[in-house]
């Protein structure tokens, strides 16, 4: 697929309704539940990826607030968040939260190698700082 074909599909994604069972992001990927693990697969040139996210299930792909996949464009490169919440018991009404970043250039999907740890619940509204420092 070429550069153009491949951010113009992960825009129109993007602007779509989010399916419930898995979720829909740039380049046709989606994040689903896999005994517990949270998986990301996509298509590229040289065929069907996937790959663990390296967080707990069950995940999701960072949405604004209507629950459209967020995205931010880093020149013609596009940066989703992947984020795994729960509750943490031990100080009331926060949560534990784990953000991951899964940058999508030239037709693939390649994950950021930190993971954003932080103590806040969502909805969220992730600034560019998130986005990018991942990477």
């Amino acid at each position: 697929m070429t550069r153009f074909r491949f951010l113009s599909a992960a825009l129109a994604l993007a602007a779509a309704p989010v399916a419930s069972a898995t979720e829909i992001g740039p380049g046709g990927a989606t994040i689903a539940p896999d005994a517990g693990r949270c998986l990301l697969t996509w298509v590229e040139a040289a065929g069907r990826r996937e790959v663990d996210v390296g967080l707990p299930s069950p995940c999701t792909l960072h949405k604004d607030a209507s629950g459209k996949v967020r995205l931010h464009k880093r020149g013609r490169d596009l940066i989703a968040l992947v984020e795994h919440s729960v509750p943490d018991p031990a100080r009331g009404a926060r949560c534990i939260t784990q953000v991951r970043g899964v940058l999508f250039e030239k037709g693939a999907a390649t994950l950021s190698p930190a993971i954003s740890r932080v103590a806040a619940c969502p909805p969220f509204r992730w600034d560019e700082k998130m986005f990018t420092g991942l990477f």
